[in-house]
């Protein structure tokens, strides 16, 4: 804000004295005061002019005596009517010079006081319109420029407080945009990590739904698990699967993922009776053991649990099914999450599933290739296997022996002790011809009391001490009233073949092994026989026999039915 410049005293001398005297009040006041004493001054010169005139005129015409007394009445008089004109303009002069300063000063600060009220209400538009150049003009400017000053500072203060305003605005702008990008973030990283679960999910489910085989449904669940959630192999966490063996009534470790102990060896037997696997089993829901040091000493799964850190026991079910149960562990105390919890929980949903597939698969293969009865191979896996082999002996030129195996006398024994005896002897004999021979070696059922053992790699020779060794293991073996047969004990009949000395083709290899076992059994069973040429015409004789047998079958049949109509009517 610019301000007039101030004057100074010596502006008053000089050149600069008619200006300034235009613009001072108290000047106009000394000049208006100034003329009416020039004024009083010239009207007393000249009424004492005519006074002085009078007397010395009179002075020719009177004596000195007269002329005293009347120039003392003059002189009196005079000096009265001076003295009241005086008063009297003295008084004009002074009651001009109130009233005019009073109208002056009066109009100049009232309208100063009116643009000042203005502006203590807040506004600051008004302004004053100066007339003169005296102080009050000054004034006038003064005022217009304070006025005009403080519309700046208002003028300033509304930009300043937009400012503020904006700049609130911003700031809470910004502080919401934080709290948002922090929403942001937090959502995505439940998203990523809601994605690395999905992912995990359908990868596991892509996994397990590609095999129906049981160990490779396992390795697929400890693996996927072990690389998506960190269980390493280094100790840090630990991962153990049981499932349920329906044939001890336990649980059994079938798959271990973390520190590999003596305690951790698969197949390792445990009883589900009281614990967290036992809880976890019951409830058929999760069981999170946030510090081991903490819980009650479990004697049952002391080798296998640990004895500090966090354990999660999630059950392995379906609907229907109880499986087993999956247990992770880690070294940290309350290491598992909500989330974690809840994924893992689905993993073992899936893994629930696909056990439960893999063991369905299992069960139904098994009874496809398996014999119910006997539990070995059926007669139609035999010749699966038999073809495999035969097969592997031509084009590693390896030989191939079969022995076809009956139990002596077997339908005199159901006739006299009853068929479920003879089912139990049925899987005596099939436990031991499985127990005498080798992995590689397959036993089947062939029908009836008839059995096949499948020798791969054996020579002719090597065929008949297999079978002389079956043989006299049966003989001494305990059956159920065994004593009730003719020998006093219970026998079987072997006939061996082999590739390439007997047989062009599987079938000619059954065929040649039973052959040599019909000849066994007409010579008087208990009896190892292999096949030799000239048995042919045995095979036309008993070609002649299964007919003859045939026929009369057929006989009792017709027989029969014919009784039995005769009945009806």
């Amino acid at each position: 804000m610019t301000l007039p410049p101030k004057v100074h005293e010596n502006d008053l001398i000089g050149p600069n004295m008619l200006k300034v005297s235009t613009k001072s009040i108290g000047v106009r006041i000394g000049l208006g005061i100034g003329m009416s004493c020039l004024v009083f001054t010239l009207l007393f010169f000249l009424l004492s002019a005519e006074y002085i005139q009078n007397l010395l005129a009179g002075n020719t015409q009177t004596s000195d005596s007269i002329s005293e007394t009347f120039l003392e009445t003059k002189h009196n008089t005079f000096f009265l009517w001076q003295v009241i004109l005086s008063v009297v303009w003295t008084m004009l002069s002074a009651l001009t010079c109130v009233l005019w300063i009073k109208g002056y000063l009066s109009k100049s600060i009232g309208s100063i006081t009116h643009v000042l009220e203005n502006a203590s209400q807040g506004d600051f538009t008004s302004r004053l319109q100066p007339r003169t150049r005296d102080e009050m003009g000054q004034l006038a400017e003064r005022v217009n420029q304070l006025l005009a000053s403080l519309t700046e500072m208002q003028a300033s203060k509304i930009n300043t407080d937009m400012e503020l305003d904006s700049a609130h605005r911003e700031l809470k702008l910004k502080t919401q945009l934080e709290e948002k990008n922090r929403i942001i973030e937090k959502t995505n990283l439940t998203l990523t990590r809601r994605l690395r679960d999905i992912a995990l999910l359908y990868d596991l489910n892509r996994a397990l739904i590609s095999s129906l085989q049981l160990d490779q449904v396992l390795n697929v669940i400890t693996e996927k698990i072990g690389d998506a959630l960190g269980f390493d192999a280094l100790g840090f966490s630990e991962l153990l699967v049981f499932l349920i063996s329906h044939e001890h009534r336990k649980l059994k470790l079938v798959r271990s993922l973390g520190r590999l102990t003596p305690s951790h060896q698969l197949g390792k037997l445990v009883e589900p009776l009281h614990g967290h696997l036992a809880q976890a089993m019951r409830s058929r829901n999760p069981i999170l053991v946030k510090n081991m040091s903490n819980a009650p000493t479990e004697n049952t799964y002391n080798q296998l649990l640990p004895a500090s850190g966090s354990l999660l026991s999630v059950p392995i079910h379906t609907q229907e099914h109880l499986l087993g149960v999956l247990c992770f562990m880690r070294k940290e105390v309350d290491s598992f999450s909500e989330d974690e919890i809840q994924l893992l929980t689905s993993v073992t949903q899936l893994a629930a599933m696909a056990v439960l597939n893999a063991q369905l698969f299992k069960e139904k293969l098994d009874l496809s290739i398996t014999d119910e009865l006997t539990q070995l191979a059926n007669r139609r896996h035999m010749q699966s296997r038999l073809e495999i082999e035969w097969n592997r002996a031509i084009r590693l030129n390896k030989p191939l022996s079969a022995l076809m195996v009956d139990i002596d006398q077997f339908k005199r024994y159901n006739d006299i002790n009853g068929h479920l005896l003879g089912d139990e002897v049925l899987k005596i004999v099939a436990r031991i011809l499985e127990e005498n021979t080798r992995s590689v070696d397959t036993v089947a059922r062939f029908g009836g009391e008839e059995f096949v053992v499948v020798l791969p790699g054996q020579e002719k020779s090597a065929a008949i001490n297999v079978a002389e060794k079956l043989r006299r293991a049966v003989s001494v073996a305990q059956f159920p009233r065994a004593n009730r047969q003719p020998a006093g004990r219970l026998t079987i009949s072997v006939g061996i073949a082999n590739y390439p000395l007997d047989a062009e083709n599987p079938k000619q290899l059954l065929d040649k092994s039973d052959l040599a076992l019909y000849v066994a059994k007409r010579t008087g069973r208990d009896c190892t026989i292999t096949y030799e040429d000239g048995m042919e015409q045995i095979e036309d004789e008993r070609l002649r026999a299964k007919n003859e047998s045939k026929k009369r079958a057929g006989r009792r049949k017709t027989k029969s039915r014919q009784q039995l109509n005769l009945l009806e009517h």
